[in-house]
């Protein structure tokens, strides 16, 4: 047996030895630092990639809205609300959502968007509708809203307010990845409640 292996249990190596240890120390020092880099950053990038994604489907939806209420089709407003609001939809609430669906249709600007503008509510926030028409059991929602959508549209040079534009506010929800618009599932008494608004409303 040579005494090579001998010196290299006890720690004992020539220059030459050494030289390449401290190399190879230094280059898994070197990848080691490059992957607990990558490691801690993934869950940051991952997080950035997500909001970003989330960002440009609240958009769309935002432009979809837009798009299906300047077009007059209530077809694609349905589309756009989430699968929990269009599962409550039956004939005895039918008049809220013609309601709520047709609401503008005859003076929606036509013009482009101007900005749109997305933020998020706190969940102890309490939802437009049952905010404006109390007692908030009349107006269930579904699906809490998790974020307020203002789109602000492009009004004719002609008009009082094309300075300032028209602007649009949606509630919305996430549903399996996807973004909807979310609004409330009124009981009977909010249905006859709405309706009354809606003749006085006519009636002025």
């Amino acid at each position: 047996m040579g005494l090579q292996p001998l010196k290299n249990c006890f720690g004992i190596f020539s220059q030459t030895e050494k030289r390449r240890i401290m190399k190879l120390k230094s280059f898994y020092s070197q990848t080691c630092a490059v992957l607990m880099l990558f490691f801690l950053q993934a869950p940051v990038l991952n997080s950035i990639a997500q909001s970003s994604n989330e960002e440009e489907l609240q958009n769309a939806l935002a432009k979809s809205y837009v798009a299906s209420k300047q077009t007059k089709d209530t077809a694609k407003l349905i589309a756009l609300l989430h699968p929990k609001v269009r599962a409550c939809m039956n004939e005895a609430n039918r008049p809220f959502f013609d309601g709520i669906l047709t609401q503008y249709l005859k003076t929606f600007p036509s013009g482009k968007i101007l900005k749109i503008t997305i933020t998020p509510v706190a969940s102890n926030n309490i939802p437009f509708l049952q905010a404006l028409f109390p007692p908030a059991e009349m107006f269930p929602y579904p699906v809490k809203p998790t974020h307020d959508i203002a789109v602000n549209v492009e009004l004719p040079s002609n008009s009082a307010d094309s300075d300032k534009g028209f602007t649009a506010m949606l509630e919305i929800a996430e549903d399996h990845g996807n973004w909807y618009w979310v609004t409330a599932c009124p009981t009977d008494k909010g249905v006859e409640y709405f309706k009354r608004l809606q003749q006085d409303t006519t009636r002025q």
